[in-house]
């Protein structure tokens, strides 16, 4: 893998990380001298993070627990596996201490892939949850709009895009479309996200 320490420099500027400058607080706690990020280059090298993905999910999670119901880890270790194991191309970065190397968060997306040909988005269904988001927003009778699809605009544009492959083989693949498959960390979440839909746009080959 590649560990970037142009990114671990103090100042390292908003546009080459992708950092909204709103959350640049966040991202000072990171962007630093103790904080490396690494771009693994081989699938295996993502295999031998599955643990320490596991746990970070878990403890992120565990932040959060107030113990007024049982605890459920968010992810498991047989689904990140999986994601590990099927996703291609697999791209992403992590974030890791410069010294003890512990892993503090990751990010890994992937092209679209579904596995039946009669896949379809469709925001209007009943099953999207979109429709009665939007009733419950408008009984509250809220002035901020919801961003979403309203309308059904985007799942047509989402449906004609190009799509190829066998779903007994590698699966419906839609190669401009992007899905952000794992994403956790503790504390650096919004970061790492912001940094994938940068790598995302400037990949140039993807449309969503």
């Amino acid at each position: 893998g590649i560990i970037d320490k142009r990114h671990a420099a103090v100042d390292s500027g908003d546009e080459q990380i992708g950092v909204d400058s709103k959350n640049r607080r966040e991202a000072q706690a990171f962007i630093g001298d103790d904080t490396v990020i690494w771009t693994p280059m081989k699938r295996g090298e993502w295999n031998d993070s599955v643990s320490e993905m596991t746990a970070v999910c878990t403890s992120a999670m565990l932040r959060k627990f107030k113990g007024d119901k049982p605890f459920i880890a968010p992810l498991s270790r047989a689904y990140i596996r999986d994601r590990v194991d099927i996703d291609d191309p697999i791209r992403g970065y992590q974030m890791r201490h410069s010294s003890g190397g512990w892993l503090q968060g990751f990010v890994m997306w992937t092209n679209f892939t579904t596995w039946t040909h009669f896949f379809r988005w469709d925001s209007l269904h009943p099953a999207s949850g979109i429709p009665e988001m939007l009733r419950q927003h408008r009984r509250r009778d809220q002035c901020e709009p919801l961003l979403l699809d309203h309308d059904g605009t985007l799942a047509r544009k989402l449906n004609e895009q190009p799509r190829s492959g066998n779903p007994s083989d590698k699966g419906i693949v839609f190669d401009t479309v992007a899905e952000i498959g794992l994403l956790g960390g503790l504390g650096c979440g919004r970061l790492l996200l912001q940094m994938a839909l940068a790598s995302i746009w400037k990949h140039g080959t993807y449309k969503y």
